[in-house]
């Protein structure tokens, strides 16, 4: 089929075990390649109150932003700068007031979103995906290191998606740290169509009780 860049997950729960989760938050991230070459998921992307159903809908398009915050448990990503639009293989960089410019030389990293260069300050990349079928972008990636002036990165989406069940001090922060949707988290390898249907929809049933997931038609 053709990739129209839409993907959706979508879970469905019992009122039984949406009973047995309501001092759960349902989070979904997804995971980014950075610099120093770690697929990694460090951003809860959205969350959710349990519920009979809940849908997490995304396109493939990417934006660059930058923030002064530290990729830490228990904060929320503070932008400071405009997203800016970036497909892959395209480059920017961020002149000294802080704006995004489009590089002059482009990238060699076809799969990648490039910053080639920061003459601004010592800053913290973010990648933004874009929610549903809007035009609003948001955090999916918070780069761990600084990216200090004169340097430059490259970011490359990674090939999966997950969602789980997180405790519910989880609702007031956005970073989580490696390994915090584990084990019970369902992964999903959003590159290709679901084999079930063909389509880039995916429907998942969690289970308290066994603390597995379950794929739907």
């Amino acid at each position: 089929m053709t990739d129209s860049g839409s993907r959706e997950i979508i879970v469905t729960e019992s009122e039984h075990d949406c009973e047995a989760l309501r001092d759960k938050v349902l989070c979904c991230g997804h995971s980014m390649v950075g610099p120093d070459g770690i697929d990694r998921i460090n951003v809860i992307w959205k969350r959710a109150r349990p519920g009979p159903i809940t849908t997490f809908e995304w396109q493939t398009k990417y934006a660059l932003a930058n923030t002064f915050t530290e990729s830490r448990p228990g904060v929320i990503v503070s932008i400071v700068s405009d997203w800016q639009e970036c497909r892959l293989g395209e480059s920017y960089q961020i002149n000294g007031d802080g704006q995004w410019e489009r590089a002059p030389a482009g990238s060699d990293m076809a799969n990648c979103l490039t910053i080639a260069g920061n003459a601004y300050k010592d800053i913290h990349p973010v990648v933004g995906i874009c929610a549903g079928s809007s035009q609003h972008y948001i955090p999916a990636y918070v780069e761990p290191y600084i990216l200090y002036v004169g340097s430059k990165a490259d970011y490359q989406p990674g090939p999966y998606s997950r969602v789980w069940y997180a405790s519910d001090h989880h609702k007031m922060s956005q970073f989580i740290q490696c390994g915090d949707s584990e084990p019970d988290a369902a992964t999903i390898d959003t590159l290709v169509p679901n084999p079930r249907t063909h389509q880039f929809v995916w429907e998942l049933t969690f289970d308290p009780e066994s603390g597995k997931w379950t794929n739907g038609p």
